[in-house]
């Protein structure tokens, strides 16, 4: 059985971000209102107050059109926003609505009607559709999607093996890596809040070095083709994250979400071969809490996540081949099939692997005989002692296609390998050898030395065993 437990609190599970009234956030962060301001005929007008308001926040931003009816907001916090359009001469034109994702920049055109400035026109929804900017092909992934979908694990960045060109790995090493439109697995480029997020030995999109959750996301974008300029690097998806930030209301949430063996049934195959359950206790429980420090000024977010799994799961459902074992007697708590007799077990077998240790009564205890039943296609894997198996028999059953082949770590008289073993091409040494060179029994001999030298002068030894403890008792 196979034991696993993990406690994770990662920066990406700790996180603490704050809004502040004027900020530059890096542009993979966050993203960009635009637009062009006209009368009714169509002219453009210049020197129009133009103000961009979070609603969540009601944080404000404010421009002026320049001469060719132009403004533009080039770097805000993803959000819903207001845009408000104000000049003499003109009714106040306010557009609601305004949905700013993450690096998906936005045009918000507005046009002016002669009138009052106290006279208020108010359209909600009028802003670009089709993104006519950039040829940037993509999605976001909004919070909604994130909050609601279900997610393995509680792992935001799952959903994007939905997107398109997106394919994922299942099988192999390489189970847990996705890839975009045939590009390589690791040719992903993720940013969060604009910081590289890139576990820098095998980086995938869906498994980066900030272990994120639903609760500290606000939402993140996948382009999968035709990246601009800030999110280009690698020519793989890029993935921009965009977390949260708190608001001028005060929020809180507590979760403890739980999996447990003892609330499944046994599989199929599982009850038909009278084979134990697989163990699953997972626990993951944390908390976010944000809210304002002033209001429309500055706020807080603040989000833990704690995850503790314990998996008890058999090697042969592991590995998917069926384990027994020989002993002397059956050992308790040992699930798998017991053979009282060594030959009969090689005969089942198509790999025996030899974990025994020395002595009289299992000296060439692997012989002719059990190779030959091992068969053909047998391959004897030792790791016991050399004295276990009958070095002679096994060359012979190698030399003659016997067994098919042997991986071996020990022989009979270390640490001189037989020359018939090296000379074959068909098995695999792992000899215990790499302390036979001079330079490292010299290093042997050495740490001996200081090691003594160490214990006789009152200091703790460079190589402490159980057998020598530290202060000595």
């Amino acid at each position: 059985m196979l034991s696993n437990k993990i406690f994770t609190l990662s920066l990406g599970a700790l996180s603490l971000s704050l809004a502040l009234t004027v900020c530059a956030w890096a542009q993979t962060a966050n993203s960009r209102i635009s637009g062009t301001v006209t009368d009714a005929s169509g002219a453009v007008v210049a020197g129009a107050k133009v103000t961009a308001k979070n609603e969540a926040t009601g944080v404000t931003y404010t421009q002026a059109t320049t001469g060719a009816g132009l403004y533009a907001f080039p770097s805000l916090p993803v959000g819903s926003y207001m845009i408000t359009v104000e000049l003499n001469g003109f009714k106040t034109a306010n557009r609601m609505g305004a949905i700013l994702q993450v690096d998906t920049p936005l045009v918000v055109d507005v046009t002016l009607e002669v009138g009052q400035a106290s006279e208020v026109v108010n359209v909600e929804g009028a802003f670009e559709k089709l993104q006519t900017g950039n040829a940037t092909i993509g999605n976001v992934v909004e919070q909604k999607a994130i909050e609601r979908l279900p997610l393995n694990g509680r792992n935001p960045l799952s959903l994007i093996t939905l997107e398109a060109g997106v394919t994922q790995r299942s099988a192999g090493a390489g189970s847990n890596t996705i890839s975009v439109n045939g590009s390589r697995d690791r040719a992903f480029n993720v940013t969060i809040d604009g910081i590289d997020a890139n576990e820098s030995s095998v980086p995938t999109a869906t498994n980066n070095i900030y272990r994120l959750n639903p609760d500290n996301i606000k939402e993140y974008k996948v382009t999968t083709n035709n990246a601009t300029a800030e999110e280009g690097r690698n020519s793989g998806a890029s993935v921009s994250i965009a977390t949260r930030s708190g608001g001028n209301d005060l929020h809180g949430t507590v979760f403890h979400f739980l999996r447990n063996d003892a609330l499944n049934t046994k599989e199929f195959f599982t009850n038909a071969q009278d084979s134990p359950k697989r163990g699953m206790k997972l626990n993951q429980f944390g908390f976010e809490v944000s809210g304002p420090i002033r209001k429309n000024k500055t706020f807080f977010f603040a989000s833990y996540q704690n995850n503790i799994i314990n998996v008890t799961q058999p090697i042969d459902q592991s590995f998917g081949v069926p384990i027994v074992y020989h002993s002397r007697n059956p050992q308790p708590g040992v699930q798998y099939k017991y053979y009282p007799k060594l030959l009969d077990m090689a005969r089942d077998v198509d790999t025996l692997m030899v974990i025994v240790p020395g002595g009289a009564g299992t000296k060439n205890m692997i012989n002719a005989e059990v190779l030959k039943a091992l068969g053909p296609r047998g391959v004897l894997i030792n790791m016991a002692l050399g004295s276990v198996v009958d070095e002679p028999a096994l060359i012979e059953a190698l030399q003659k296609r016997t067994i098919y082949s042997a991986g071996l770590d020990v022989f009979a008289n270390e640490p001189d390998v037989p020359k018939e073993l090296i000379a074959m091409d068909h098995i695999v040494l792992f000899p215990h050898l790499g302390s036979s060179t001079e330079a490292t029994r010299a290093a042997m001999d050495q740490l001996v030395v200081d090691n003594i030298l160490a214990w006789a002068a009152g200091k703790p030894p460079l190589t402490p065993v159980p057998e020598t403890p530290w202060p000595p008792k």
